[in-house]
């Protein structure tokens, strides 16, 4: 399964919480992140994050259109 990730300023920390709780099982999985977000996951919890661009700068886009088209 793929999961992505993106988390708002305010939000990095919940999101960060939830994520060391799920830990065990996200590691099953095929993750992918905004930059910062999928930066604090790969830092914080030693994550395999594929990191896409920030989410100003379109990452949030980038995993809809990864989303649309179907797309690893």
């Amino acid at each position: 399964m793929r999961i992505a990730r993106v988390a708002h300023d305010r939000k990095k920390d919940e999101m960060v919480a939830l994520a060391t709780a799920f830990a065990p099982s996200l590691r099953q999985h095929t993750l992918m992140a905004t930059g910062t977000t999928g930066g604090r996951l790969q830092t914080e919890l030693g994550l395999v994050v594929e990191r896409l661009l920030s989410g100003p700068l379109g990452g949030d886009l980038q995993i809809g259109a990864r989303i649309a088209i179907d797309r690893p």
